[in-house]
């Protein structure tokens, strides 16, 4: 019995090791940053294909890659020295019940465009003096190429949804690196992608009525399998350019 007692005992002590080597706070600490992706400083090769990069530690095809950011974001993080956002009154709108819409044109990534986009967003951010808002501005508006949410900064480990806008924003290589962790993040999304399933990347990134806001009949998911298929043709038929 004494040796029974010893060896359960030892099962306990392992098991409990091992939750304790694996488990993680939900909340990390106020300005840091966790990356499974590490910052742009001590990525060993700074010439090395960001893509192919983020690829790797995926475990998918660049060019999958590559397509996701054309169709999501197009070419650009950061316009005239701002990180591109957009502004997402509905849910500043949830989270306070109040309601900041942009004027003007939205759409195509401009100056005009993104002037309106600021303009709102700003606004929500000042709306109390003490700042009561702020942070809750900065939950309501999407990121740089990505198109993160800011309400997603703790899924990423950082430890507010400012530190998230300012990571994006601090170059499109760290940019990608924040879309590969959004990745990674989601065993959904990340099998997807593995599998080139078009239709679950585009409903578990961007919603399952993704299909209502199709151009011309061609959906979120068609724009990245086309696009998918510029990068990579069927073997034999010549390369392409692959810059976005």
């Amino acid at each position: 019995m004494k040796t029974l007692r010893k060896f359960t005992l030892l099962v306990v002590n392992m098991f409990e090791s091992i939750r304790k080597l694996f488990s993680r706070k939900d909340e990390p600490a106020e300005g840091t940053e966790i990356d499974f992706i590490p910052p742009e400083e001590e990525v060993e090769s700074q010439e090395s294909d960001i893509y192919e990069e983020v690829a790797s530690l995926l475990e998918i095809e660049p060019e999958l890659l590559r397509a996701f950011v054309k169709v999501e974001a197009g070419s650009k993080n950061d316009l005239d020295g701002r990180v591109i956002i957009r502004w997402e009154t509905h849910i500043f709108e949830r989270y306070t019940g109040v309601t900041v819409r942009v004027h003007g044109k939205r759409g195509r990534i401009t100056k005009e465009c993104q002037d309106n986009e600021y303009e709102a967003f700003n606004r929500a951010a000042k709306l109390v003096e003490d700042g009561k808002y702020e942070k809750k501005a900065y939950m309501s508006a999407s990121y740089g190429l990505p198109q993160i949410m800011g309400f997603h900064y703790k899924r990423l480990r950082f430890g507010s949804p400012q530190k998230l806008k300012e990571y994006i924003g601090s170059s499109e290589e760290n940019a990608i690196r924040a879309m590969g962790k959004f990745i990674m993040t989601d065993s959904r999304l990340l099998g997807a992608c593995r599998d080139k399933n078009y239709h679950l990347i585009a409903t578990y990134y961007n919603g399952a009525g993704y299909k209502n806001y199709a151009i011309n009949g061609v959906t979120y998911a068609d724009r990245i399998q086309s696009e998918y298929e510029r990068i990579k043709p069927p073997e034999g038929s010549g390369g392409v350019d692959v810059s976005i």
